[in-house]
């Protein structure tokens, strides 16, 4: 198996979900995250054992999934994850954090901000790089008077470096 390699940062929300959405899936784990694999109740007719196998079956995978996040965030994120039970409230929270608006567009802007030329490469792949970002930061959704101004000085700074 492969470890996780991506971790969680205030930058990285979109590949590090990417990645782990397809590490839980290879495990067939992803019904916790979405709802298929809630925490068990006790049914009807069925006898504690019965129950309590159960429970542990899906705490134990809960626990795990929880511990892969928690290993694969740094500090400052997995310190804000101790209070939710179970893998689905962490998902949520990580999510509506992470994809807002405003997060989005501050990844981005941060992304742009320290996208250098290397030695060696092309101007043309430099620009295919910086167009990527550019169409994201241009987008209806993320684009307005703020998010004009900072492209305009990250066109005079990437102009000033040839």
């Amino acid at each position: 198996t492969q470890p996780i390699n991506v971790i969680l940062d205030d930058s990285n929300y979109s590949i590090w979900s990417q990645n782990k959405s397809q590490f839980l899936r290879g495990r067939m784990l992803w019904k916790y995250i979405i709802s298929k694999e809630l925490k068990p109740v006790q049914n009807q007719g069925e006898t504690k054992d019965a129950y309590e196998r159960r429970y542990k079956r899906w705490d134990a995978d809960n626990c795990k999934i929880i511990t892969w996040i928690l290993n694969t965030s740094i500090l400052s994120i997995s310190q804000l994850l101790g209070a939710f039970d179970t893998a689905q409230e962490v998902w949520k929270f990580l999510a509506a954090r992470y994809t807002t608006k405003v997060s989005s567009q501050y990844q981005i802007n941060s992304d742009l901000s320290r996208m250098r030329q290397e030695s060696g490469q092309s101007i043309s792949s430099f620009h295919s790089q910086m167009s990527l970002l550019w169409d994201k930061q241009s987008a209806p959704s993320l684009c307005n008077n703020s998010t004009e101004i900072f492209m305009s000085i990250v066109i005079a700074c990437v102009c000033n470096n040839f």
